[in-house]
């Protein structure tokens, strides 16, 4: 079970968007930019309003949104050791 599901389960009700977890903070420090596109910040979430008010501060902020689903599937594919994390991932 990943963390944001651990999250959700203690929290009944609260809606959980897990997001700018995959990201090292080394890139993040260097800002949205990246080449002649944007930085990927992906995002997970069950529901749809939480998760689009989420989507909307990652474009707000600069970055690319990028979304990869429900907290189970998108959630552990970005936490630590997922095959998503720790990349410097980018959207042209």
């Amino acid at each position: 079970m990943g963390a944001s599901e651990i999250v959700a389960a203690h929290a009944p009700g609260v809606r959980v968007v897990k997001a700018f977890n995959a990201i090292r903070m080394e890139h993040y420090g260097k800002g949205p930019v990246f080449h002649d596109g944007k930085r990927v910040i992906f995002v997970s979430g069950d529901d749809r309003e939480a998760k689009a008010v989420v989507i909307g501060l990652v474009n707000d902020f600069g970055y690319a949104p990028v979304d990869l689903g429900g907290l189970v599937e998108g959630g552990r594919m970005q936490q630590a050791g997922g095959p998503i994390a720790a990349h410097d991932w980018f959207a042209a």
